[in-house]
């Protein structure tokens, strides 16, 4: 099962979500799932690491994600999504072939099911 883990965000609690995601993903049985890391910047733009990193602590997850260029988002077949918006959740999610989303997200934006809804 694909997972993707929705975290970061526009909030002041940016780096708890990044803590929050690594000890997610570290966590995930990896025999039964497949996390697939989803950034949401400070500047609110998605993006999504080159590689699942394999994550023990958050600084981990800063050190070694290597995010692409904001604008682009890897599919599983290698090939790119243009524009990938929160305006388009239900796009991404067919494209990344993720079977679900665990937001990963603190404070605005994250705790007021803001992007719960758009992933409904």
């Amino acid at each position: 099962m694909r997972i993707g883990v929705l975290f970061g965000g526009r909030s002041g609690e940016h780096e708890v979500s990044l803590a929050s995601a690594a000890a997610v993903i570290h966590h995930l049985d990896p025999s039964r799932y497949e996390p697939v890391p989803i950034l949401i910047g400070k500047d609110g733009r998605w993006s999504q690491p080159e590689r699942p990193p394999t994550i023990v602590k958050a600084s981990e997850l800063i050190e070694h994600a290597r995010f692409r260029a904001a604008g682009t988002v890897s599919n599983r077949q290698g090939g790119s999504l243009a524009q990938p918006t929160i305006n388009e959740p239900s796009a991404m999610v067919q494209d990344l072939a993720l079977d679900v989303i665990f937001p990963v997200l603190h404070g605005p934006y994250g705790e007021d099911g803001t992007v719960q809804g758009l992933l409904e």
